[in-house]
C-alpha cells in the first residue's frame, strides 16, 4: 500500500486520474466475467439434460420403427404362406393388401412375382409414382439400373429368407425425388421357390407414420444413408436425394442404425433450440450491452478529463516557450503573471516583474501614449471596445540590447465580475519588420533614382489602358510632365493623329496579351509636334500577390538605327537583284561539320543563301545543294579554276533527281556569323551534254548498221554458239599435236583425246539442231538431266581459257546434286557462256587482280520450288545505265563482242520457265543468276 501511495504521489495529475478512472472499469469487467461463467455453467447443465433426453427419445424412435417393420414383415410372411398353400386368389390378394395399406400408409405397393421375377399380382395405394410401378406383367430383371428390386429378389431366392433392398429414388411428374425401399418375402411350397411377395415402403411415410409424434415435435428427425444422402427429413432445409448441407455445428444430435432393414440406413435426431436458451442468451447479451455502455461512458469521461488536463498542460507549455511576451494584468496595470520571453527580448527576468506595473516595459517617450490607450481600454463597455492594438518602443535596461519595437494586443475580460476582471496582453517583436520597412523605403528611393536616370522610357498602365507610372526618360522623350500623363486614358496626347487607328490596334494587341516578345515599332509625337520612330517592348506587370495588375512597356528611340538599316536593306536589294537575274544557280550552305538533324533524323545542311534561279529549279531547301555536292565528291579529280585568284573547284555533275547536267564551281567560305560554309555556282550544261550524247548515239548506230549488214539472226547464232565447241576441238587438237611432237603421249591418252574431240564434233551438230529448233520458237527437248555432268562439262570447257589467264574456277555445290527436267546441251551452253564472260571480266580489270582474288565462283542453291545458279566474278562490274540493256540483242560492252550471247542465254532459260538476271557493283564485280524449276 505504501508503494502505491508513493507511486501516486510521484505521477502527474493526468496519470493519477487515469489510474482512478480504471478502477470502476476493472470492477465492471470482474462482474461481467462472473456473470459469463454463471451463464456458461447453467448452459452446460441444460445441455447435458437435453443430451440424455435426446438419447432416450432416439432409441425409442428406433425401437418403434424396428417393431413396426417386423410386424409388417410378419404380415407379408403370412400372406406368402397363404399364397403358397393356394388359399387366396388375385381378387382376395387385392382386397387384403389394400385394407392392409390403409392401416399402414407407409406401404405404397404390394406385388407378387413368380420364380423368374415376373410380376403377376400388383396392388398399389395410389399415392406412389405410377410410372415407376407399372410392373404388372413385367420382369424385375428388365427394370433400369440400378435395379435394387431384382437384386433383392435374387437375395431372397438364394437365401429363402426375407430380404430388404437398398434405398432408391424415383421422381414424380413435377420431377421431385421420392425415396423408397422394398422388403421381399419368399413364397416356398414343399421346399420349392415359387416367387416373392414384395412390400414397397415410402421412407418419408415411415418417418411420418412410425416415429412417434412427440419426438417429431421436439426434434428434427432425418433418415440418411451412410454417404450422407438424405432419404427423408422433417426439416424443410434438407431435401430428399441431396447431401446434408445444413451445418449443425452447435446443435445437439444423435444417430442410430435402423435394422431391419439395415442397408446402412441411419436415423438422426437434432435437438431444437428451446425457448429457455433463447431467453438466457437475451439476458446474457443484455448484460454485456449494459456493461459496454458503462465502460463507454467511463471512457468518454476519462478522455474528457485527460484532454482537459492536456490542454491546460499545453497552455502552460505554450505560455512558457512562446517567443512573444504573454502577460495577465490586473485592472490597475500590475503584472499578475508573465512568461519568460522578457528575458530574451528585454533582458529582464520575468520573475522580477511580478506585481510591477506594465508601464515599466514601455519606453519613456511612449509612456503618455500607453497611459492614454490603457485608460480607454478600462472604460470599454462592448467587446469591440475591449480590444486594443498599438505599437511602441520597449524600455531597455541593458546597453547590450539594441532598441526593440513591440506590437501590443490588449484584451479586457468583460465576462468576469468587475472585481475579478483581468487584462490579457500579448507583445510581438516587430523590430525586424520596422527595419525592413526602413530598408524598403531606402530601396524604393534608390530604384526611383535609378529609373529617373535611365535613357529608356518606362511606362505602366492598368488593364483598361490607363497610365499608372512613367519615368523621367519617358517624360523627356514625349515632352509632357509626369503629373500630366499619370491617370490619362487613350487616346494619349503623344499619338500622331494620322496613326491613331494603328495605335488603337497596337493598344488592343497589348491589352489582349498578343504583343510579340521581340517588340514592335510605333510612331510617337513630341509635344512640339516632332515625330520619331520607337521600338516598344511589353511585359506583364505582376504584383506581390502574383497576379497581373497591368502592363509595363519600355520605349527606345530607333530613328538613327532604322535609317542605317534602311540603307543596308537597299544595298542588299541591289545585290540580290543582280544575283537573281543571273542564269546560274548560286547557293551557300553550311559544310559537313555544321549540319543539323531534321525531324526525320537525317543530317541536313542549312541553306544560308539561294538566288532566284536556284529556288526555281532546286526548291527552297538545301537538298539540291547537297545532291550536286555529293555527285562532285564522287569524282576522282577536281580541276581547279585559278581565275582572279578565287581557287574554285570545277566539275561536271548530273543531278540524279532531274537528270540535268551542271558545270559546278565550288569553294569554301566563312559566313557572316563565322560558320564554315560552301559556295556553289551551278551552270546548266544539259543541252551541251545532249548534243554530245546525240553524236555518240549516231556513231553507235553506224557501227550497228555495219554489223547488221554482215549477220542475220541464224548466222549470228551459229557463229556464236558453234564458236565454243570448235574452240574446244582446236584446243584438243593443238594439245595432241604438241604432245605427239614431244613424244610424251601414250596411245590410251591419244585415244581418249580423240574421243573427246569426236564428242565435241557431235556436240556441235547437236547445237546446230537445237539452235535451229530454238529459232523456230519450239519447246525445248527437256528430259531428266544430271546436273553433275552438265556442270563438269561446262567447267571443263571454261577452264581451258581460265588456266591461260591464271584464273581459278571454284564451286559451292550441294551434295548430292538434284536431277531436273531440262535440255542438257542448252543448260551447259548457258553455264559455259556465263563462266567465260566471268573469266574475261576478271582478266580485264585494271589494275589487275591479285592472284588470290583471280577466282570465279559457281554456286547452286536449292529449295522446294526451284534451283538458283549464280556465277560471281571480281571484275570491273557493269555500269548502272548498261544493266537494263545487257540482255538486248547486238548490245555488248566488249569491242569485239557480237551482243548475242546473253540474249540467247536468257531465251534458253525462259524456255525452261526460269529467270536470268544480274547484280553488279561498279568496280567490285558482277554476279549472274538464273533459276530452273524443280
Amino acid at each position: 500500500m505504501r508503494q502505491i501511495k508513493h507511486w501516486l504521489g510521484a505521477t502527474r495529475p493526468d496519470q493519477q486520474i487515469s489510474f482512478y478512472s480504471l478502477m470502476p472499469v476493472l470492477a465492471l469487467l470482474l462482474f461481467i466475467g462472473t456473470m459469463f461463467l454463471l451463464l456458461r455453467l447453467l448452459q452446460t447443465t441444460e445441455i447435458e439434460q437435453v443430451r440424455g433426453t435426446l438419447l432416450r427419445d432416439t432409441e425409442w424412435a428406433q425401437q418403434s420403427m424396428r417393431l413396426h417393420l417386423q410386424l409388417n414383415q410378419d404380415s407379408l410372411v403370412g400372406l406368402a404362406r397363404d399364397i403358397s398353400q393356394q388359399r387366396i386368389d388375385n381378387l382376395s390378394f387385392q382386397v387384403q393388401t389394400k385394407d392392409y395399406m390403409v392401416l399402414n400408409p407407409e406401404l405404397e405397393a404390394i406385388y407378387l412375382s413368380n420364380h423368374e421375377g415376373q410380376v403377376q399380382w400388383l396392388s398399389t395405394s395410389g399415392r406412389l409414382n405410377e410410372r415407376k410401378f407399372r410392373l404388372l406383367g413385367q420382369n424385375l430383371k428388365s427394370l433400369p439400373v440400378p435395379n435394387h428390386s431384382y437384386t433383392t429378389f435374387l437375395a431372397a431366392k438364394e437365401t429363402e429368407r426375407t430380404a430388404y433392398s437398398a434405398p432408391y429414388f424415383t421422381t414424380d411428374r413435377e420431377r421431385n425425388p421420392h425415396s423408397y425401399m422394398e422388403v421381399q418375402v419368399p413364397v416356398i411350397r414343399s421346399g420349392q421357390f415359387l416367387g416373392t411377395v414384395t412390400g414397397v415402403y415410402s421412407i418419408l411415410g415411415l418417418l411420418e407414420q412410425v416415429v412417434p409424434r412427440e419426438i417429431t415435435r421436439k426434434y428434427s428427425v432425418t433418415i440418411t444413408e451412410e454417404s450422407g444422402r438424405v432419404l427423408a427429413s422433417t426439416s424443410p432445409e434438407e431435401k430428399q436425394g441431396e447431401s446434408q448441407a445444413v451445418t449443425r455445428a452447435q446443435t445437439l444430435s444423435y444417430e442410430v442404425l435402423i435394422d431391419p432393414p439395415g442397408q446402412g440406413i441411419i436415423l438422426k435426431t437434432y435437438a431444437i433450440r428451446p425457448q429457455s436458451e433463447l431467453a438466457r442468451s437475451i439476458l446474457f447479451w443484455l448484460v454485456i450491452g449494459l456493461s459496454i455502455t458503462i465502460i463507454w461512458s467511463l471512457a468518454m469521461l476519462w478522455r474528457h478529463t485527460r484532454r482537459r488536463m492536456e490542454a491546460e498542460h499545453s497552455r502552460d507549455r505554450f505560455f512558457a516557450v512562446s517567443l512573444d511576451i504573454l502577460a495577465i494584468l490586473r485592472t490597475n496595470g500590475q503584472i499578475e503573471r508573465i512568461n519568460p520571453a522578457t528575458a530574451r527580448l528585454l533582458d529582464q527576468p520575468h520573475t522580477s516583474l511580478i506585481d510591477k506595473p506594465i508601464s515599466t516595459l514601455i519606453h519613456q517617450s511612449d509612456q503618455a501614449l500607453f497611459q492614454q490607450q490603457f485608460k480607454q481600454l478600462l472604460e470599454a463597455r462592448t467587446e469591440v471596445e475591449s480590444a486594443l492594438s498599438f505599437s511602441c518602443r520597449a524600455a531597455v535596461v541593458s546597453a547590450q540590447i539594441s532598441p526593440r519595437w513591440l506590437a501590443w494586443e490588449l484584451k479586457l475580460d468583460l465576462a468576469s465580475k468587475p472585481a475579478a476582471r483581468r487584462i490579457y496582453a500579448v507583445a510581438h517583436d516587430i523590430t525586424e519588420r520596422k527595419q525592413a520597412e526602413a530598408a524598403l523605403i531606402a530601396e524604393t528611393a534608390f530604384r526611383r533614382a535609378m529609373e529617373d536616370s535611365m535613357l529608356t522610357g518606362m511606362r505602366a498602365f492598368d488593364k483598361q489602358g490607363k497610365i499608372t507610372y512613367v519615368n523621367r526618360a519617358f517624360c523627356r522623350m514625349v515632352g509632357w510632365e509626369e503629373n500630366e500623363l499619370i491617370g490619362t486614358s487613350p487616346p494619349f496626347p503623344y499619338w500622331p493623329e494620322e496613326d491613331i487607328p494603328q495605335q488603337w490596334k497596337n493598344l488592343d494587341m497589348v491589352l489582349e496579351g498578343r504583343a510579340p516578345s521581340s517588340g514592335f515599332e510605333v510612331r510617337i509625337q513630341r509635344r512640339h509636334g516632332e515625330k520619331f520612330d520607337a521600338r516598344m517592348y511589353v511585359s506583364p506587370l505582376i504584383d506581390n500577390q502574383g497576379e497581373q495588375s497591368g502592363w509595363m512597356t519600355s520605349i527606345t528611340d530607333i530613328t538613327e538605327p532604322k535609317k542605317i538599316r534602311e540603307e543596308l536593306v537597299a544595298a542588299h536589294e541591289r545585290f540580290t537583284t543582280v544575283l537573281n537575274e543571273l542564269d546560274v544557280a548560286i547557293s551557300v550552305a553550311t559544310d559537313v561539320n555544321n549540319q543539323r538533324i531534321d525531324r526525320d533524323h537525317q543530317h541536313t545542311a542549312e541553306l544560308l543563301f539561294a538566288n532566284r534561279y536556284y529556288r526555281q529549279y532546286f526548291s527552297h531547301d538545301s537538298q539540291g545543294h547537297q545532291r550536286l555536292h555529293a555527285e562532285a565528291e564522287q569524282l576522282p579529280n577536281y580541276p581547279t579554276d585559278q581565275h582572279n585568284g578565287l581557287n574554285m573547284q570545277v566539275s561536271e555533275v548530273q543531278d540524279p533527281q532531274t537528270g540535268h547536267w551542271y558545270e559546278l564551281r565550288r569553294r569554301a567560305i566563312k559566313w557572316v556569323d563565322g560558320r564554315h560554309a560552301t559556295l556553289q555556282i551551278a551552270t546548266d550544261i544539259t543541252q551541251r551534254k545532249q548534243a554530245e550524247e546525240l553524236a555518240r548515239q549516231q556513231q553507235e548506230k553506224l557501227q550497228l548498221t555495219s554489223r547488221l549488214t554482215t549477220m542475220g539472226e541464224m548466222a549470228s547464232s551459229l557463229a556464236h554458239e558453234l564458236n565454243q565447241p570448235l574452240t574446244a576441238i582446236a584446243n584438243y587438237c593443238m594439245g595432241i599435236s604438241n604432245r605427239v611432237k614431244q613424244q610424251s603421249i601414250q596411245p590410251d591418252e591419244l585415244i581418249t583425246a580423240l574421243e573427246k574431240t569426236s564428242q565435241q564434233a557431235e556436240r556441235a551438230g547437236k547445237i546446230i539442231r537445237r539452235i535451229r529448233e530454238f529459232v523456230k520458237r519450239s519447246e525445248p527437248n527437256r528430259r531428266p538431266c544430271d546436273l553433275a555432268v552438265v556442270i563438269e562439262n561446262a567447267i571443263g570447257f571454261a577452264e581451258i581459257e581460265a588456266k591461260k589467264k591464271n584464273i581459278q574456277i571454284l564451286t559451292e555445290l550441294p551434295s548430292p546434286l538434284p536431277t531436273v527436267e531440262a535440255d542438257t546441251i542448252l543448260i551447259e551452253q548457258v553455264l559455259l557462256n556465263l563462266l567465260k564472260n566471268a573469266v574475261e571480266a576478271s582478266d580485264s580489270k585494271h589494275p589487275p587482280l591479285a592472284p588470290a582474288e583471280r577466282v570465279v565462283v559457281l554456286k547452286l542453291i536449292q529449295d522446294n520450288a526451284q534451283l538458283t545458279f549464280s556465277v560471281h566474278d571480281r571484275g570491273t562490274g557493269i555500269a548502272p545505265d548498261h544493266i537494263n540493256k545487257l540482255f538486248d540483242p547486238f548490245f555488248s560492252t566488249k569491242a569485239e563482242g557480237m551482243g548475242m550471247g546473253l540474249n540467247i542465254c536468257r531465251s534458253i532459260i525462259e524456255f525452261h520457265h526460269g529467270r536470268l538476271w544480274v547484280d553488279s557493283q561498279l568496280g567490285q564485280g558482277s554476279t549472274f543468276y538464273f533459276t530452273l524449276p524443280r
